[in-house]
């Protein structure tokens, strides 16, 4: 097997590719299940997604560099993001939590689980990240790694609120 990181990811890249034309079709189809199709595709891009946070950086190949910090919400994200009562908040941040474990994970995979149950729908996945941060920063969650780069920390639960 060939484990070359180029072909890895260009793999990688397929895989969401082809998962996200899964999802448009399903979109169009009007079935009940529609929703369970839809959140299963969107784990499996989530997983992907993780997966790609453990090739390896090549620091002398200027392809091949840290990506860029997550980036800020565009002002018509923050208009959506705006529109969330309370409750939503708080059932946004109930499922990050719920969503995290005792043992270290992605910011990423938490946000992808997260995104999965959202009924709210048009709110992007760096908003579920600055959830992630205020939840760390109001202590709720640990981190690990630099919280602006969502495929490169980690969070888990604190001793408090494990099990």
């Amino acid at each position: 097997m060939n484990s070359d990181p180029e072909r890895i990811s260009e793999l990688l890249d397929e895989g969401i590719s082809s998962l996200n034309e899964a999802i448009n079709l399903i979109n169009k189809l009007g079935i009940d299940s529609k929703t369970d199709a839809v959140a299963t595709l969107a784990s499996a891009i989530g997983n992907i997604l993780y997966s790609r946070t453990f090739l390896p950086v090549n620091p002398d190949d200027p392809h091949d560099e840290l990506p860029e910090p997550d980036l800020d919400l565009t002002e018509e994200q923050q208009k959506k993001v705006d529109l969330l009562t309370h409750e939503q908040l708080e059932n946004i941040d109930r499922r990050i939590i719920a969503s995290s474990s005792t043992q270290w994970r992605k910011v990423a995979r938490i946000v992808g689980a997260t995104m999965q149950e959202d009924k709210i729908g048009g709110i992007p996945d760096i908003f579920y990240s600055q959830r992630v941060r205020k939840l760390v920063e109001d202590g709720r969650l640990e981190s690990e790694g630099n919280l602006d780069y969502m495929g490169r920390s980690e969070v888990r639960l604190p001793d408090t609120l494990k099990s």
